[in-house]
């Protein structure tokens, strides 16, 4: 042995059978590591509480006693049967795994940015096709009772008021942002007009182009 692994896919070199092992040459002797098997988390006597160890594929861990084991399916048996296992195991059936809940968190938070893109969306339709904001009160109502089996459209709350606000405090700003980015890098003309409307109100609009 030049003290390189090899791997033994035989189950015959294997202390358990059908384990792949790895033997290393150490101090002139031959030392046999088992590798982790994935099936092995699907098996019922280890399901829900083993799983392999990222850094070291001779490894297994303890979800429950939060430990680290030697690899081989005898060496996991032993340890399903300790008392301390069994003790921990039990008490890991009532706790939720913090990575479960921060999955569902993170599945409403998606939820509610996919809401408020489809809101922001619906909302530029509405001012770039120069829609009454007011027709969003109506418009929404019909897209939930029409379109039943999306939960984007049944939690949307786009509303006349709503819709005002997201177009003046959303779409408006990054379309001026967009605009000044524009004008810094290409000619363009401006031409001002100013005007009262019937509210005797006085506006000046700036045309760039």
């Amino acid at each position: 042995m030049d003290g390189s692994e090899e791997y033994v896919d035989d189950p015959a070199q294997g202390d358990d059978a059908g384990e792949p092992t790895a033997k290393k040459q150490k101090g002139g002797e031959a030392v046999c590591k088992k590798v982790f098997q994935h099936k092995w988390v699907q098996m019922e006597q280890f399901k829900g509480w083993l799983e392999p160890v990222a850094s070291d594929k001779y490894a297994a861990r303890c979800r429950c006693c939060g430990m680290n084991l030697n690899c081989g399916k005898s060496d996991l048996d032993r340890h399903a049967k300790t008392s301390k296992h069994l003790k921990n195991a039990k008490s890991f059936a009532y706790t939720t795994p913090a990575n479960l809940v921060l999955a569902r968190k993170s599945a409403a938070q998606v939820h509610e940015e996919d809401i408020k893109s489809f809101e922001v969306q619906l909302a530029t339709f509405f001012a770039e096709h120069n829609v009454a904001f007011l027709a969003a009160d109506h418009l929404v109502q019909v897209l939930k009772n029409g379109i039943k089996d999306s939960n984007i459209v049944k939690d949307m709350t786009l509303g006349a008021r709503k819709c005002t606000a997201v177009v003046e405090n959303v779409v408006a700003k990054v379309e001026t942002e967009e605009l000044v980015t524009a004008l810094k890098v290409s000619p363009f003309s401006i031409l001002i007009d100013e005007s009262t409307d019937v509210s005797n109100k006085k506006n000046m609009c700036i045309l760039a182009r």
